[in-house]
């Protein structure tokens, strides 16, 4: 009985080892899509006029807000 619950307890050991390097996954790919998602705004915020010269969008330009 002894020798089922160390393997038990063994067995929990990794399950638990699995999920934390699971969820530290999850927060590497969550972070990466964060970026990925940053660098792809502004490169939309970009417009490119007629003779090639990049120009800000008014949309990307931050809004004066009163009182500062």
């Amino acid at each position: 009985m002894m020798d089922d619950v160390g393997r038990l307890r063994d067995r929990v050991s990794k399950l638990s080892k699995h999920f934390d390097l699971a969820g530290r996954a999850i927060e590497d790919i969550s972070t990466s899509a964060r970026k990925v998602t940053s660098r792809g705004e502004k490169i939309t915020a970009l417009e490119i006029d007629e003779e090639g010269v990049a120009e800000e969008s008014p949309e990307a330009r931050p809004a004066l807000v009163a009182g500062s």
